[in-house]
């Protein structure tokens, strides 16, 4: 696993993921933090799911907040979410590129 990939847990929520009839959560190898943008201008972070080949499977559909259940943890969920900031902008296949 390279470090801009990380280990999915078993508990992880999808909920918010956007719904792709074409996959199943098990198909799932890792997931990162991306910018997105919206189609208002505004920038948010969201979670791109991958398959092990590196094909998005899936994507949050709207902005998520850090958070952990210590100090620790959300302390690292804002790294790597500032490690988002180094990453090309995620545009989802379906939408135009950006402005």
């Amino acid at each position: 696993m390279s470090e801009d990939e990380y280990e999915m847990k078993d508990e992880y929520d999808f909920s918010n993921a956007v719904p792709n009839p074409y996959f199943k959560e098990e198909e799932i190898d890792h997931w990162d933090f991306r910018i997105f943008r919206g189609e208002d201008g505004l920038h948010t972070i969201g979670e791109v799911y991958y398959s092990k080949n590196g094909d998005v499977l899936g994507w949050t559909e709207d902005g998520i907040s850090p958070s952990g259940e210590s100090v620790e943890e959300l302390s690292q969920c804002l790294k790597y979410m500032m490690d988002a900031l180094k990453k090309p902008v995620f545009i989802p296949p379906n939408e135009t590129k950006e402005k």
